[in-house]
């Protein structure tokens, strides 16, 4: 896989590219499902509580995602045999990628293409009901603060592996374009470019594994939008990122508000065309039906000029 400008900088750029372009379009509507609060707290406050990756996935979760850069990284080192300065670096990523290193904060989001899943249902709703919440989400992306960018979930195995593998090929084959003698030992000029190239292979395979599950988990058919905050926010605040902290599962887990009230508040004004970023609100199988006049009474409380749909999900579901 060749890329044609050099540099790690230049390369970053061109991978993170590509690999965004995987991922369009987005789906006009995808649903978010929360409990009754969650739904209350989202449309009055105008924003989504996005958790902190590390908290939000099982350790089996992580290791599978890391077990993907291992089995790159090897077949990689194998293959380029008679080039020391790319298995250099391969061994520098191998002994330091790090998915939650280099003072990089990554929080996400989920959303599902179905807006009535059974195990959804089960997952983040609760024995009084649950809400999927259904936003026109790729209009609302250029208004998000801070920015975020939406990726589809890959469950595949072999789509993951070729995903990786081809952006540390890439990789390898600058560094083989760069290197000052090749097929020596690695000089002292090669020493001094590999920390850019390594830092450059962690931050981009970082983000490919933002969107990588287990295949058990294809059901989901999940979306994650995510905001990747350089720093420490809790230190280095960026002005448009809030940092928070709630409780779950017995532990304190961080969070960050991401905000929509902007595109809210254009959904006002008809010049610009702009929905309200809620066009859908589908109630739990559990739930009591009297809850449509109430999502309808919150939603039009929010803006008097729309009207949303709101139906109720015909899954069985009992909770024992």
């Amino acid at each position: 896989m060749q890329m044609s400008d050099s540099g790690p900088k230049a390369l970053r750029q061109q991978l993170v590219r590509r690999w965004r372009e995987h991922h369009d379009p987005v789906p006009e509507l995808l649903f978010h499902y929360t409990s009754a609060s969650g739904l209350l707290g989202i449309v009055n406050s105008q924003s989504l509580h996005m958790t902190e990756l590390r908290y939000m996935n099982d350790s089996s979760e992580l290791r599978y995602a890391e077990g993907l850069v291992s089995e790159a990284i090897e077949g990689e080192s194998s293959r380029r045999a008679n080039e020391p300065v790319a298995r250099e670096l391969l061994r520098r990523v191998s002994n330091t990628f790090n998915l939650f290193g280099d003072g990089m904060r990554i929080f996400a989001s989920s959303f599902c293409e179905n807006g009535n899943l059974l195990g959804q249902w089960r997952s983040y709703g609760e024995a009084a009901g649950g809400f999927a919440i259904g936003f026109e989400l790729p209009r609302m992306l250029p208004f998000l603060q801070p920015s975020c960018w939406a990726y589809k979930v890959i469950y595949d195995p072999r789509d993951q592996s070729r995903l990786v593998q081809e952006a540390i090929e890439a990789i390898c084959d600058a560094v083989g374009a760069e290197e000052s003698d090749r097929g020596r030992e690695v000089s002292e000029r090669d020493s001094k470019m590999l920390p850019d190239y390594a830092r450059c292979t962690a931050e981009i395979v970082s983000e490919f594994l933002i969107a990588m599950k287990h295949p058990d988990f294809a059901t989901e058919q999940e979306w994650r939008l995510v905001a990747t905050l350089a720093g420490d926010p809790l230190f280095e605040p960026d002005e448009n990122a809030r940092l928070g902290f709630k409780t779950r599962r017995g532990g304190i887990v961080p969070y960050c508000d991401v905000s929509w009230a902007q595109a809210a508040l254009l959904s006002k004004d008809d010049r610009w065309g702009t929905p309200y970023p809620i066009s859908e609100v589908v109630i739990g199988p559990t739930a009591a039906d009297t809850n449509a006049d109430a999502v309808l009474g919150l939603l039009r409380n929010a803006n008097p000029h729309y009207r949303p749909r709101i139906r109720k999900s015909g899954t069985p579901l009992r909770w024992l």
